[in-house]
């Protein structure tokens, strides 16, 4: 049969039922409101074509065939089924045609599907399948004789599959027997299980009746959702095995000598007869290209109406959905661009109050550049004629006296110009970050100011062992060295007082701190003692006054490192200033010491001894291992005395662990 006529069918039905080209916004919504709608069309009942006479059970293919019952299962859109009555639509109609042209009049049977045509077949209810093909390409009727193995796809245990495999390959004598199966599942593995059997896979059902009807395979497996009756295998000498809950043998409901090879040749011969007599065309015409009765109209107008109602309620709603999605993320938008204004805005904020904090630090830096280098310069301008006139006069005690005063003054300027100085190195740039041990620092900050140390007569004592941090060398030499200063300057008021240099852990921070004796630093100062050009007020000489730069510098270098300063004390008991610098949460100090120098876990930093001798006395006893404390810290203060609360500072004095500095 030539696939023209379906072909042209096929293709008026879709220019009828095609819809026009929908907005992009709306094509999913009318695509799901179309398939409603065809489906409410095709399940609507509607009156069939008339049929003619003649379709009942009457045989004529000789006795063998005294009543053949042809059962034909739909596909659509073509052939619509009905449950009760004779059977109506487009195959039935050219099947009863062409039974009348081949002078048959077979009994036909609406059957739901493949599942329902087989069981059919096997138990004897019908002898024959009409099947329109899968494929559309033609009506072909399949004679249902041959051997056929089939089993129900579902969820198998392995003990339940192994036991269905093993009953198939006793199924019967297939040895050399073309065995097809529907390509996927179960089927290759039933197949390949049978014995002796040649498996082939074959795509679509249409194709695998179609090759078992033309003797291409000898039998097949199918597999199909309907049937519960497990595995079914049928031999070449027509039995079956009905493998499954019973597991026995019974005879086959179909008998192998009522083969009926003339059925489908009359058909085909009859079909090909009414296409060329043009009567199939006329039958397609009828059902497919005919114009629409009032009742087919009527369902038309429902089915669009319902169809245009869905569509626009569905598109009112993707449209409300489409607008939601906008204002929200507008609204999303507009608050984003809110949160960046007000992070720059507090950026901003931030910044400003940086440059009037410079600026404030600028006008007083000016102040004391103008101030404090004008007084030096008027008092070695006064020092220098008195120096003059005493020369003259003949005087030189006065004359001593005068240049001591000029030599002063000039190391005033000095000294304030290198604090300016510091200030800018310490606050401009990168710090250069690295692996820096304190004892080291403290070492060269020792040899830095011996002179300073021999003037005041005071001892400097470094509490051992100090830490390896994370740092800039310079800047931490620069900072420990300004603290030392310090507590030169104020906190060394008499001959033979002490300066310590102290470590601990605190709050994630490792802090190196600079101990003194002197009179502390009152309450009220403590808030602004590291702020420009504070200066303290117990200074050894009016002369040694600093310019109030010092500890502002420590400040800034701190801050460069991630870390604060802060300050100890207690009124007559001295004064401990602390620069922290950040190491990490839970790092104890000889945790950190010894993670710093590559020393395994559990194993103590040591740091090397300071063979240093004081002028006119002897060099420490022991400079080996120093104590530790309970924290795996190290201990300070004298031997014997327990380690000091991290709020109360350790009284000063030598020790194991303490090495010092003096001047006689």
């Amino acid at each position: 049969m030539s696939r023209a006529p379906l072909d042209r069918s096929g293709r008026a039905l879709a220019r009828r039922r095609a819809p026009g080209p929908p907005a992009a916004a709306l094509r999913a919504a009318l695509g799901a409101a179309l398939a409603l709608a065809l489906l409410a069309a095709i399940a609507w009942p509607r009156p069939a074509p008339a049929q003619e006479a003649g379709t009942t059970q009457a045989g004529a293919l000789g006795p063998a065939a005294a009543e053949v019952a042809v059962g034909w299962f739909p596909l659509p859109p073509y052939i619509i089924a009905t449950e009760d009555g004779p059977p109506s639509g487009f195959g039935a109609e050219v099947l009863s045609q062409a039974a009348r042209d081949a002078g048959l009049r077979p009994a036909f049977r609406a059957l739901s599907g493949p599942a329902e045509a087989l069981e059919a077949l096997r138990d004897g209810r019908v002898q024959a399948l009409a099947v329109f093909g899968v494929s559309q390409e033609r009506l072909a009727t399949v004679e249902y004789t041959r051997p056929f193995v089939e089993v129900r796809s579902g969820l198998f245990s392995s003990a339940r599959m192994a036991e269905t495999l093993a009953a198939a390959r006793a199924a019967g004598d297939l040895q050399g027997a073309r065995v097809g199966y529907q390509a996927g599942g179960l089927g290759r593995s039933l197949a390949e299980a049978l014995p002796g059997a040649e498996p082939r896979s074959i795509v679509g059902f249409s194709n695998l009746m179609e090759q078992l009807a033309s003797g291409r395979v000898d039998a097949v497996v199918l597999l199909e959702e309907a049937f519960d009756r497990g595995v079914f295998a049928l031999d070449q000498q027509g039995r079956f095995a009905r493998v499954g809950p019973w597991l026995r043998v019974t005879p086959m409901a179909i008998a192998v000598d009522r083969r009926l090879p003339g059925l489908a040749r009359r058909f085909d011969q009859a079909i090909e007869g009414m296409q060329a007599g043009g009567r199939l065309a006329e039958i397609e015409d009828r059902w497919f290209g005919a114009p629409p009765s009032w009742w087919t109209r009527a369902r038309i107008a429902w089915v669009s109406a319902a169809t245009l109602a869905g569509a626009l309620v569905l598109g009112a709603g993707l449209l409300w959905q489409v607008r939601e999605r906008e204002r929200a993320g507008r609204l999303a938008e507009a608050r984003r661009f809110g949160a960046e204004q007000a992070r720059l805005a507090e950026a901003l904020a931030f910044k400003n109050a940086e440059l009037e904090s410079r600026s404030r630090d600028m006008e007083r830096l000016l102040y004391v550049v103008s101030h404090d280098l004008k007084s030096p310069l008027v008092s070695i301008g006064g020092f220098a004629r008195r120096l003059d006139r005493h020369l003259e006069q003949g005087d030189p005690e006065k004359a001593r006296s005068a240049a001591e005063r000029i030599s002063r003054n000039v190391q005033a300027m000095s000294e304030l110009i290198e604090g300016i100085l510091r200030l800018g190195r310490a606050g401009a740039g990168e710090a250069r970050l690295d692996w820096v041990e304190v004892d080291r620092v403290a070492d060269s900050v020792a040899e830095a100011l011996a002179g300073r140390l021999e003037r005041a007569r005071a001892r400097l004592i470094v509490m051992r062992p100090l830490p390896v941090v994370r740092a800039d060398e310079v800047l931490l030499r620069q900072a420990l060295q300004n603290l030392v200063e310090n507590a030169l300057r104020y906190g060394c008021l008499e001959p033979g007082m002490t300066v310590e240099i102290i470590s601990r852990s605190r709050g994630g921070l490792v802090e190196i701190g600079v101990r003194d004796e002197g009179p502390g630093v009152p309450e009220k100062d403590r808030e602004r003692i590291f702020d420009l050009y504070r200066r303290g007020l117990g200074a050894s000489a009016a002369s040694e006054e600093g310019a109030g730069l010092g500890l502002a510098t420590v400040r800034k270098i701190a801050e460069r490192h991630g870390g604060r300063v802060g300050l100890d004390s207690r009124p007559g008991r001295g004064v401990t200033f602390w620069i922290g610098l950040p190491v990490g949460p839970d790092a104890t100090l000889a945790e950190h010491a010894a993670g710093a120098a590559g020393l395994p876990p559990g194993q103590s930093f040591e740091a090397r001894p300071f063979a240093f001798a004081a002028p006119g006395g002897e060099p420490p006893a022991d400079r080996s291992a120093p104590a530790q404390a309970p924290g795996g810290g190290a201990a300070s203060g004298s031997a014997g005395t327990p380690s000091p609360d991290p709020q109360d500072p350790p009284p000063p004095g030598g020790g194991q662990g303490a090495e010092e500095r003096s001047a006689a």
